[in-house]
């Protein structure tokens, strides 16, 4: 039986009991000395929490009451080096109701055996007890702080409500807590303590990509799958066939492309067009990653992780994938992992507990792929939350236990979040701008893995399209912008390629991608939460501007053709006259000078001929000019209708 005691109430020669689990617990390097620990005890024998079982020390928490000026040391100034079992008698206070009192952490120990059992708990509530016992006596805590060397004691430390400060020289973590948090400690217990979970879940990650090669994506694509069976082989829907032996990446790969087969209408959503590859982490035998889970402190300080599975869906003709996480099984916050979703934080490592990266950069690094787009989320619970208001922070992608906000949803937006969008009777579907929330209906939900997929990959498909659709509009947006943005040169060839590239994801477009309407409806209404039509407008409008401008630039051009024209006919109008005029001159020089050619017949007629032939050349090279002119006009409107026709088309 697990009883707790105190450093004034502990059997006699506990510190060597203390000493002795240090040994177990900490590296050499970490552990104290025992003489130190003894000088520490004489100075304020005040500062143990002991959790016994009969005579075995399970573990223990011993925190100091410590002097301002090492107060000042560790919090304050730019030394960074950690405090520990240097800490001599002179740096510590006793116990004070006439000052405040700075409380540094010294230890937080459980014995190993002991670390799977409610011991860590037992403990921590003895030691709220033991700090709630000081303040009531009047001893006044003004700041609570403390080191971790471990993922258990950062946890500790943020259970207690204090914050990462800064690290150490030797690669430790700082935590402070100042006199409101400590305050809240006292008065509203551990932070995330009342929270329970009352479902079970898998969580979907989405994240929308585009390629940074001409080519090549696939092939990089193709050597990383570990799949077994490959998308072109064996696609049949085939209800009956046994794929428990797979690995999971395969069963989610196949059960997809079967879901494919059966219900879509659409050749572009199948084998040879779409390609789901499982991309599996060498490193771990499952071929499982693992997903950072923070809490909203966001200060890169992993407090716990989930295996996460991934897959990218391509398609090559258009160069669009969509970048998947699936957590199966989750065992840590849903809110909590949906809003590292909404702030960027859903980091990936291929080892627990260590190098955690972006996924985005994870991608970009490994497959040349970029983020295009807001990643989406797919929740599929047992049950709906006992508190629906955890089901609304759910949808909405933010935390239901947060740290710093303590303001809610107002229950009108509570109320048009929750809708429900099913169109079938075993489960009922929650839909948002970001989240689909997918809940069984009672009986429906199933403890096998593979069950739960079958009946959740209707959704997922739903919002591969839809993923699709806005990853080809907002990579046409984004290049269109570009250009905006960078000088307003814009050339009639970039327009021309922006719209084949676009033209070539229209495929996506098709209105009756489901045989089934109802399937069909589901996805109207994903396309409709999501938010689609008005990406697509933004789309028209800024392709509209394009074009207008394109269509100025000509008029200009134009403008600036006509001018010159103008000035030819003008040049050639002074040669025409300039001819006639010197031929004038000519002529009647060489009569008052008596010159018989020039004054004969021949010569008269030579004159004539040579006037009516310049008038004729005049007048021809303005006719000719005028009718190019006209030519180049129709050429241009024809030209522009009949891009118009073939994107309409498309």
């Amino acid at each position: 039986m697990l009883t707790v005691k105190h450093g004034s109430t502990a059997p006699k020669g506990f510190i060597e009991d203390v000493f002795a689990l240090e040994q177990i617990v900490y590296t050499p390097e970490l552990c104290g000395d025992i003489a130190n620990m003894y000088k520490r005890y004489e100075r304020c024998p005040d500062t143990f929490v002991l959790l016994y079982d009969g005579d075995t020390l399970a573990g223990y928490i011993n925190a100091l009451p410590v002097s301002d000026s090492l107060y000042d040391e560790m919090v304050n100034r730019s030394d960074n080096r950690m405090r520990d079992d240097d800490i001599t008698p002179d740096e510590m206070t006793p116990w004070s109701t006439e000052t405040a009192n700075h409380v540094l952490v010294l230890s937080v120990v459980v014995r190993p055996e002991y670390q799977k059992s409610n011991a860590i708990v037992r403990l921590s509530k003895a030691f709220l007890a033991f700090l709630r016992k000081k303040n009531k006596e009047g001893c006044h805590i003004d700041s609570l702080f403390g080191y971790a060397v471990s993922l258990g004691g950062i946890k500790f430390m943020k259970r207690i409500r204090t914050s990462f400060l800064k690290k150490t020289e030797e690669g430790y973590n700082l935590f402070f807590g100042d006199e409101e948090s400590v305050q809240e400690l006292l008065d509203d217990g551990f932070l995330l303590n009342t929270y329970k979970k009352t479902y079970k879940d898998d969580l979907y990650f989405f994240i929308p990509m585009t390629s940074l090669r001409v080519k090549g994506s696939f092939e990089f694509l193709e050597n990383a799958n570990t799949r077994v069976t490959r998308d072109e082989e064996e696609l049949d829907y085939v209800p009956t066939e046994d794929m428990s032996k797979l690995g999971f990446g395969d069963q989610l790969c196949k059960m997809l492309n079967r879901h494919v087969e059966y219900e879509t209408n659409s050749d572009v959503f199948k084998a040879g067009q779409l390609s789901r590859f499982y991309i599996g982490n060498p490193e771990n035998d499952n071929g499982a990653f693992y997903l950072a889970c923070y809490d909203d402190d966001y200060d890169d300080i992993p407090l716990y992780d989930e295996p996460v599975h991934l897959f990218i869906t391509g398609h090559r003709d258009t160069g669009l994938y969509i970048v998947t996480l699936a957590v199966m099984n989750n065992t840590y916050i849903p809110t909590q992992l949906i809003d590292q979703m909404s702030s960027g934080h859903l980091d990936i490592s291929s080892k627990k507990g260590e190098g955690y990266v972006p996924i985005e950069e994870y991608i970009r690094d490994r497959f040349k792929l970029e983020k295009c787009g807001q990643p989406k989320c797919v929740a599929c619970l047992s049950n709906e939350p006992e508190d629906r208001n955890e089901l609304a922070y759910l949808l909405s992608g933010e935390t239901y236990i947060s740290k710093h906000i303590d303001y809610k949803i107002r229950p009108h937006l509570l109320e048009e979040l929750l809708q429900d969008h099913s169109s079938y009777d075993y489960y009922t579907s929650y839909i948002s701008n970001s989240v689909i929330a997918f809940v069984f209906a009672d009986g429906y939900y199933s403890d096998v893995v593979l069950e739960r997929l079958d009946s959740a990959a209707s959704v997922i498909f739903v919002v591969e399209i839809v993923l699709f659709q806005n990853t080809a509009i907002l990579r046409t947006n984004r290049k269109v912008v570009n250009e905006l943005s960078d000088d307003g040169d814009v050339s009639q060839q970039t327009i021309d390629d922006l719209y084949m590239e676009f033209g070539k994801t229209m495929r996506f477009w098709n209105s009756d991608i489901f045989k089934y309407p109802y399937s069909q409806r589901e996805a109207d209404e994903v396309i409709r939460c999501f938010g689609i039509d008005k990406i697509l407008e933004d789309y028209h409008r800024n392709q509209q501007f394009l074009d207008r401008m394109i269509e100025l630039k000509s008029n200009i051009a134009a403008q600036d053709s006509d001018r010159v024209m103008n000035n030819i006919l003008f040049f050639m109008s002074i040669i025409e006259g300039s001819s006639i005029t010197v031929a004038g001159f000519a002529w009647a020089y060489a009569l008052l000078n008596g010159g018989e050619w020039m004054a004969g017949d021949g010569g008269k007629l030579a004159w004539i001929v040579l006037f009516i032939l310049g008038c004729l050349l005049v007048r021809f090279a303005g006719q000719w000019i005028t009718r190019f002119k006209q030519f180049r006009k129709h050429h241009k409107k024809k030209k522009e209708k009949r891009r118009y026709d073939d994107h309409t088309e498309k």
